[in-house]
């Protein structure tokens, strides 16, 4: 008898299985409830790209007024460099001639010295001071 009641119970569990799977199988019509929580997670989805979107646009135009203060600091230093490179380089140009005109100056008072005085010394080293 134990043989046939564990038959009959193996039975009844299969078809209990059975009625569970073929109802688990079918889809479920969506509700109002689903289509309201549907149309909030989109809202809510939106709303977070729009707040996402103004973060952006405020972020640019931070971006926008720290840039055009750096463009402009920038600015006046190349202007700045540029004046001192215009008066570094003429200060340069004025030694260079100065230089050579003090060489100049320098050879043509040796050469005119020797010229007049050829028989004095004019050796740095042997001069008595």
């Amino acid at each position: 008898m134990t043989h046939h009641f564990s038959t009959v119970r193996l039975a009844t569990f299969a078809a209990a299985l059975g009625l569970l799977a073929g109802c688990a199988t079918q889809p479920a019509e969506p509700t109002l409830a689903d289509a309201m929580r549907q149309h909030s997670d989109q809202q809510q989805r939106q709303s977070e790209i729009k707040r996402q979107l103004a973060k952006d646009w405020e972020r640019g135009d931070e971006l926008i007024e720290t840039g055009r203060k750096k463009v402009e600091r920038g600015q006046n230093r190349i202007d700045k460099a540029e004046k001192e490179l215009e008066k570094g380089t003429e200060e340069v140009e004025q030694g260079t001639r100065q230089i050579a005109e003090g060489q100049r100056l320098k050879a043509e008072s040796e050469r005119r010295f020797r010229a007049r005085f050829p028989d004095l010394e004019i050796d740095p080293d042997n001069i008595e001071r």
